[in-house]
């Protein structure tokens, strides 16, 4: 049985988030990763799109709010 399962791994994911998973995953086969590196990969990366889901305020990462940059 194959260790990575990129179904499991983005269960409770949105779309965008397993979309880019399942794109990384093939890039990472592409590069010839083994196996264990990239669910390693591939399961940190699912962590963090779980996390930020859960603790988002709708709000933008970059530009958040009414702030103004620097060299606007």
């Amino acid at each position: 049985m194959p260790l990575l399962d990129l179904q499991k791994l983005t269960v409770g994911l949105s779309r965008t988030w397993a979309g880019f998973l399942r794109d990384w995953d093939r890039s990472l086969r592409a590069g010839n990763y083994p196996e264990t590196t990239r669910y390693n990969y591939l399961l940190a990366a699912a962590q963090l799109g779980r996390y930020v889901g859960e603790h988002s305020t709708g709000r933008r990462w970059i530009g958040c709010g009414n702030r103004r940059h620097p060299a606007s």
